[in-house]
């Protein structure tokens, strides 16, 4: 796509997302109609002077008008924090919205469960050490000499103990719960019916078998919805039980680690 198809496009969908029109537009940035429509249909582009005066109006990157960058802001602050923790440009408005007014809708009450939410996430440090041991275990099954395969089980187990370690004691006090929302927006499952046979074994159910007992059929979605939507809202309360001083018993603890 070129540059004019490019910035056309760009500026066609700004002016349609913030109400703008032509006559506001060439008002603002001091040019004529004719003109914005020329750039709007793709014909010509503006002069650097009009492209930043555009830039400015938008409150836009003259990268994101040329196509360099899908990044929206000319905000270097918000560029730099996109680049950190992938957060939209709209994610990140809102959250500086929240923070810097506490008197907004609970503002500083939305902040904290933000950061207490990411906070019981897994982290990096455990699961970089679970790579760690999964590629020494992989690299054990490539050795052939008996001296280095003993040698390199032993670094295994040592840094197996260290990981166990560190796992229960980060367990003893977090609960994560954001992978688990995750997974119940994003997994889409089938759209049939199962049923659970005198055997305890799941099998697909068709309709139409009169073996089969009515109510002992389940739907998979809904099944797959009401497991998650349980588990998330039991992480949630141990989340609150933490926050507000009580501890779990370590081994419920570890369960819904490990779930």
């Amino acid at each position: 796509m070129s540059t004019k198809s490019i910035f056309s496009e760009r500026l066609n969908s700004l002016m349609k997302e913030r109400g703008i029109t032509q006559t506001i537009l060439s008002d603002a940035v001091g040019i004529t109609k004719q003109s914005i429509s020329m750039y709007a249909n793709a014909h010509r582009v503006p002069d650097i002077e009009i492209f930043k005066k555009m830039c400015d109006f938008f409150n836009v990157s003259a990268d994101y008008f040329l196509g360099i960058t899908d990044q929206i802001t000319s905000d270097i602050d918000d560029k730099k924090i996109h680049e950190i923790t992938g957060l939209s440009c709209e994610a990140i408005d809102i959250l500086d919205y929240y923070n810097t007014h506490e008197g907004f809708h609970n503002s500083s009450a939305i902040i904290e469960t933000i950061n207490l939410l990411i906070e019981n996430e897994l982290p990096p440090k455990l699961i970089n050490s679970l790579y760690e041991i999964s590629e020494k275990m992989l690299l054990r099954d490539s050795l052939n000499s008996i001296e280095e395969i003993e040698e390199l089980e032993a670094v295994i187990r040592e840094k197996k103990r260290a990981f166990d370690q560190e796992q229960l004691h980060w367990s003893e006090n977090h609960i994560p719960v954001l992978g688990s929302i995750c997974d119940y927006i994003n997994i889409n499952t089938v759209d049939e019916f199962i049923y659970i046979t005198e055997d305890g074994i799941l099998e697909k159910a068709e309709l139409k078998a009169k073996s089969i007992d009515k109510y002992s059929i389940v739907r998979l979605n809904e099944m797959f919805e009401q497991t998650m939507s349980a588990r998330i809202i039991e992480r949630l309360k141990h989340i609150k039980k933490f926050k507000n001083g009580s501890r779990l018993d370590l081994c419920d603890s570890v369960n819904l680690i490990f779930e």
